[in-house]
């Protein structure tokens, strides 16, 4: 992922751990 890091700049950021974060749940959710 490191080729899109110049796509994201700091204010992203807080995006980022949005999108990371629903990543997450949505493993949870596949393995419930």
């Amino acid at each position: 992922m490191t080729s899109l890091s110049w796509y994201f700049d700091e204010s992203d950021l807080s995006l980022m751990m949005i999108v990371k974060t629903m990543k997450v749940i949505g493993d949870l959710y596949t393995i419930i």
